[in-house]
């Protein structure tokens, strides 16, 4: 089976973001120190977000956007913490 580049798109898009969202999700645990809450809360948002762009790959509505920008938030309170 030959990947299209747009199957090729899709699956980047999700590697990205999966990497994006670990890599966040342990920033924000190494800078608040590990509590059992925080990481609940912040697994439970990380997954929110993965939700948000692989369902809008899968599916192709445009809420794919509203995911990166939840995870784009992330990243712009972790640098200004």
């Amino acid at each position: 089976m030959e990947m299209t580049k747009h199957k090729a798109w899709q699956l980047g898009r999700g590697i990205l973001a999966l990497l994006l969202a670990v890599m966040l999700e342990g920033a924000v645990v190494a800078h608040n120190g590990f509590r059992a809450g925080e990481f609940a809360a912040i697994s439970a948002f990380m997954l929110l977000v993965l939700a948000c762009i692989y369902v809008s790959i899968w599916k192709h509505w445009d809420f794919e956007i509203v995911g990166w920008v939840l995870l784009g938030l992330v990243f712009i309170g972790l640098t200004m913490a």
